[in-house]
Parts: C-alpha cells; structure tokens; sequence
C-alpha cells in the first residue's frame, strides 16, 4: 500500500511533459523517431506525405517529401531514413501493395523492398530492416533486399518494433498484452508476462535497456483528487531490464491521453506526440509503480461513495431545520399551581 501511495504522489508531485519548439502542427503528426545525432523528427501532416526535422531554434526542415501512405519510420546509425507505405491496394493486379523506401542524407531516394502490407518498422546497427507486415507477421529485409518472415501467427500479433543497443528487437503483441524479445541469435521469448501491458502501440528502447510502451489507452478514467493531478495519465509503460513494469510518474493533460508514438535519446530524454505536438520529459524519467494505478479504481468508488454521503447528511439536516423553523417556538404552558380560569 506504501508504494501504491508512493506513486500517486509521485504523479502529483511530478514533472509534465513539455511542449518541444517546433513539435505543434495544426496538420497532425503519426510518428516521431530520434536521429543518430540527436535531433528530433517528426512526420507531418494526417497523411504524412512528409518528415521533418526540428531545429534547435523551434523551425523545421523538410528532408523528404512525396512519401504515399506512411505507416512506420526509422533511422539506421548514418542518418538515413527508412519509411514504410502502405499502399492499401488489392486484387490481382497489384499483389504486393507497400514497400520500404530509403532517404539517404544526400538527397537521394530508392526503393529496398516490397512488403505487401508494412506497418511499424525498424532498422539495428548492421543495416538489416524489420518490418511488421499486415499486424500477422514480422519480416526480415537483409542489406541485400532478401526478405523472410522471422516470426508471427500464431505464436504473436506484432504491432510496434524496436531494436535495442544490443541489437535485440522488442516485439509489441496486441492479443497477449505483452513484449516479446528476439536476440540476435535468433531465439525468442517475453520479457514481461501475458496481460501486463494492456493495448500496446509502439515501443522505443533506451541505452540502459529500459522498453518504453505507449498504450491506447486505460480503459478508465483515472480522475485526480489530490495535489496538481490532472484528468488524465500519460498512458505509457516502461518495462526495466529485470522486467518489472512502471508508469510515468509525470502530469498530464486530455490532449496526451492516447499517445501515438514514444521516441528516446541517447541521453534518455523522453519524446511523445499526442498526434498534433511533440513534447519531452527530461532524463532521468520519474516512474511509479503501474500498481498505483489500481489504487484509482479504490479511490474513486471511495471519493464518490463519500461525497454521495456528504450530499446526504447536508440534504437531511437541511430538512430537519426546516421543520423546525415552521415548527416555530413552542408557547410555555401554564406555571405549576396557577390557578386555572
């Protein structure tokens, strides 16, 4: 109980995620990926039919353009960016309907692979790209474009990836609630157990190992009762390297309630967009045990059970005053041996 009272305040008491110059566009924003430098990108527009990069004065840089149905974007060690498009298009005609497009840093474009319908994407140290393909598989694109599917139904049903500083890649899996690990040997397991992270989306892994997950959402509303708690919870887990699973202990605002996608620095500076601004929490990023989470679903039942009861007590001694008022003051009887008329 100690430690579910420890996170609350924590999330009280804690620090919010500031908006990043440049981050707001009224166009809207899918994704957002850190680059090998440092610097902060992001896509632009409902469509993404471009990325840009924020500069440190809060303007951006267009640096590529034209891109068709953007479902996934990463950057490999060099700078080069990697995106995936979705073409959603079907029939015999067209059987592969989406591919892998690189952005090199000198302007140049080409297309790696065609994956019939890629989503998240990501790309570790050797230059070999993953790719989750129709939300039922994962496949591998080898530097010489050779494709292989490396892991799917029935065993997962991949959503997010993420490569780590080991190499490894996180697997987000939306039927088990879960992340998956598959080292580079090939072998794969999860690194927390089923049903700990409820509706999961995107994860980003920091130098130290720790997995960062955004989530769809709470399924309810933790509303605040004490300190600076605002509505709503930044809803993202953070799983660390022994695999127990924290929350942000950060404030939040209705506008970050559904985060779309989590990026993380190599100094461990925290990114998140809520789909129309970027906003970052400074290293070290607070957390509090996810079980304080639970202790909303105590105390709201209690904080509603009690203010019903206030409104009661009032409501009945009101009552009782009113009757009293047109009761009015009893006339004193006759004195004791008066003589009665």
């Amino acid at each position: 109980m100690a430690g579910l009272l420890a996170g609350v305040i924590a999330e009280n008491i804690g620090p919010a995620p500031v908006p990043v110059p440049g981050g707001y566009t009224p166009d809207g924003i899918l994704f957002i990926a850190i680059g090998p430098d440092g610097r902060v990108f992001r896509t632009d527009g409902i469509n993404a039919d471009k990325v840009v990069r924020i500069e440190p004065d809060g303007r951006t840089t267009v640096i590529a353009a034209g891109i068709q149905q953007l479902a996934g974007m990463a950057f490999d060690g060099q700078g080069d960016l990697f995106v995936s498009e979705n073409f959603e298009a079907t029939g015999p005609a067209l059987p592969v309907s989406g591919q892998i497009v690189e952005f090199r840093t000198d302007g140049t474009s080409q297309v790696i692979a065609k994956i019939a319908t890629p989503t998240s994407i990501a790309v570790d140290n050797q230059g070999v790209i993953y790719v989750v393909d129709g939300l039922t598989r994962v496949d591998r694109v080898m530097p010489d474009g050779a494709v292989e599917t490396i892991a799917g139904d029935p065993q997962i049903d991949p959503v997010g990836l993420a490569v780590g500083p080991s190499g490894a890649l996180y697997i987000t899996d939306q039927q088990h609630d879960t992340v998956w690990i598959r080292n580079p040997d090939g072998e794969m397991r999860r690194i927390v157990e089923e049903g700990q992270v409820p509706n999961p989306k995107y994860p980003v892994v920091d130098e130290r190992g720790n997995v960062f997950v955004c989530q769809n959402s709470f399924g309810f509303l933790p509303t605040g009762i004490v300190g600076n708690q605002q509505f709503l919870q930044v809803p993202v887990l953070v799983i660390d390297p022994t695999g127990h699973v924290h929350r942000l202990a950060v404030q939040a605002n209705p506008g970050t309630f559904e985060t779309q996608d989590v990026a993380v620095s190599g100094s461990g500076d925290l990114y998140l967009t809520d789909g129309s601004g970027v906003y970052v929490v400074r290293a070290p990023v607070p957390l509090a045990p996810v079980d304080s989470r639970a202790l909303w679903l105590l105390l709201l039942p209690v904080g509603v059970t009690l203010l019903v009861l206030g409104i009661f007590v009032a409501a009945i001694a009101l009552f009782m005053g009113a009757v009293v008022r047109r009761a009015g003051p009893r006339s004193p009887g006759p004195a004791a041996g008066a003589p009665r008329g």
